[in-house]
């Protein structure tokens, strides 16, 4: 989700159509607090079966700040709540279906509400995310949505928490290297003593 391919030339960067400083991407990670990454790495791995949109919200304010991914990536993110809405056929949407209950733009409940999508078709765009009863399930079908629905959120999930690592891990070895080396004495090396 968060890949891209960097290419060097001298002390220039480019990923895509940008080019950065060799230590621009670098200071930007360095200056990360990591306290907030790691509450959010926390929230994430210890709650991964929560909804946490307000978790998700927050990283993706971080990645439109962070280059490379403030201008490789499209902002805003697709919201897991939409994510978990393409997988709806494994949610409860309160609609009693047995009675012939028609959706409409009116439609409220505790689950959702209706909406029409780009075809015409009534659905309810859900936020209050429930699995769907087992004596509701429609047999094989249904088995290979909840297959593909765990999948694409487990993906989800794991982009972001590899993201949170990769940030930590950057700052935890690069910041002693340049506060202890590069940084002594309050001046930067130059190349002739890098070299």
């Amino acid at each position: 989700m968060f890949s891209f391919s960097a290419y060097f030339w001298n002390s220039d960067v480019y990923i895509g159509r940008n080019k950065y400083l060799s230590n621009e991407i670098l200071i930007s990670y360095l200056t990360l607090d990591t306290t907030e990454l790691r509450i959010a790495l926390d929230e994430l791995t210890r709650y991964k079966a929560a909804l946490l949109i307000d978790t998700f919200q927050r990283i993706d304010s971080w990645l439109a700040k962070l280059p490379p991914y403030n201008k490789i990536l499209r902002f805003p993110r697709k919201p897991f709540n939409d994510l978990l809405n393409e997988h709806s056929i494994v949610f409860e949407d309160g609609i009693d279906y047995d009675n012939d209950e028609m959706i409409t733009e009116d439609t409220v409940n505790e689950y959702g509400f209706g909406y029409k999508d780009d075809c015409g078709n009534y659905n309810i765009y859900i936020n209050n995310f429930q699995l769907i009863e087992f004596e509701h399930l429609d047999g094989k079908d249904f088995i290979q949505d909840v297959i593909d629905a765990n999948e694409e959120i487990e993906n989800y999930f794991n982009s972001y928490i590899l993201f949170i690592c990769s940030c930590i891990e950057v700052k935890k070895i690069f910041l002693p290297f340049v506060r202890d080396y590069l940084n002594s004495k309050d001046t930067f090396r130059t190349a002739k003593i890098l070299f």
